[in-house]
């Protein structure tokens, strides 16, 4: 039934001259990101607080290795990052045929894709996360089995569990999750984790890692874990400040990352990101002047929605995700404070119409979002 379905819509655009593309493919929605921040919007706003980066900018000793680097671009980067995976290697005592760098935490995902997934397997995840993971299943034609939420806003393991059958591929965890911002326990992670079959591969999305951990010391770390058919990844485009260089990397038992490596694209990440990342990693007073300036923030914007009655998921992580009773309350209030220069992320594109996250800032970005909150009309 599918072959013939292909063969009418490939047979279809070639009468029509045009170059096939597969109905799944057409079928798909373009990953909608945050606003790009360009001049005019550097001008406009005085908040700029929708994508969850590191408002307190890079890591000054990843600016210094880069503009080091920067004669050197005419030479290709080293396809495996030798240096940081060592580096890597080290920082979180694993191997380094146990590591794997890439473009990003997206990088990644399509490569765990490539390697670990056919047409007509599934995969599954939660609704309310990151949703490049569910575009990636769609982009590979690939079933996407989203398990609802715990009234929490948590991932509810026990209904992942349920939706494992014998096609079941790839389970997706983000712990802290994007965009809701809450956080699974140890204990509770262990026990679900060893109830996973081990012909499935587990993906811990761990971008958030360290805002995790600074919040709760017993936040866990999966890579010490070492389960054989989990991968951990991590990122340093949040707490390091790295976004816009784009570098990632991935921690599993050497037989999952000698698999991503055969479907790798070559000679990513780029030069600069591996320099900056190394020098980045060594950089302990940016690291805490982040992770203290987030907690603080965190602390204070709760306070302060609170006493405005608006409601918010305690967060893990760089932002804080509030939920509107309606949809119109939401975009009433995201209208709002565009006009008042402060940028926000509505979460639409994440099945969440009446919710707005609000990225933690530098202290001028907060206390100018604390300023117009408290002129807000909606709740008062």
């Amino acid at each position: 039934m599918l072959l013939c379905l292909h063969e009418q819509i490939l047979h279809m655009q070639i009468k029509n001259n045009q170059i096939f593309v597969p109905e799944f493919i057409q079928n798909l929605e373009p990953y909608r990101p945050g606003k790009s921040i360009d001049l005019e919007h550097y001008n406009k706003y005085k908040a700029i607080i929708c994508s969850n980066e590191n408002n307190l900018g890079p890591s000054p000793l990843a600016m210094s290795a880069i503009k080091n680097e920067v004669s050197k671009i005419h030479f290709y980067p080293d396809p495996q990052g030798e240096k940081l995976v060592e580096k890597l290697a080290k920082i979180h005592q694993r191997n380094a045929n146990e590591i794997i760098l890439s473009n990003g935490l997206d990088g990644l995902l399509y490569t765990v894709f490539k390697a670990f997934s056919l047409p007509g397997d599934n995969v599954i995840s939660s609704e309310f996360s990151f949703v490049a993971f569910n575009k990636f299943s769609k982009m590979n034609n690939v079933e996407l089995r989203l398990t609802p939420m715990t009234r929490e806003y948590k991932f509810d393991l026990q209904e992942i569990l349920k939706s494992i059958d014998d096609r079941t591929r790839i389970i997706y965890i983000c712990n802290p999750n994007n965009p809701t911002g809450t956080s699974i326990n140890e204990t509770t992670l262990k026990d679900f984790l060893n109830k996973v079959p081990k012909s499935i591969l587990v993906i811990l999305d761990e971008a958030y890692y360290e805002f995790g951990k600074n919040a709760d010391s017993n936040f866990p770390d999966t890579i010490q874990m070492k389960y054989n058919n989990v991968i951990s990844l991590r990122t340093l485009s949040k707490i390091y400040g790295l976004a816009g260089l784009r570098i990632g990397y991935g921690i599993a038992d050497e037989y999952i990352i000698s698999a991503l490596k055969k479907v790798k694209l070559v000679f990513n990440p780029n030069s600069l990101a591996q320099v900056g990342a190394l020098a980045a990693l060594d950089d302990f007073e940016h690291l805490k002047k982040t992770l203290d300036n987030n907690k603080y923030w965190i602390s204070e914007i709760s306070i302060a929605l609170k006493q405005k009655g608006i409601f918010y998921i305690e967060s893990y992580a760089n932002f804080i995700t509030v939920i509107f009773p309606s949809i119109e309350e939401a975009s009433s209030f995201n209208s709002f404070m565009d006009s008042a220069g402060v940028l926000l992320r509505k979460l639409d594109g994440f099945g969440m119409p009446n919710a707005i996250r609000i990225s933690i800032g530098n202290s001028d970005e907060m206390k100018f979002f604390l300023m117009v909150l408290t002129t807000c009309p909606i709740y008062l």
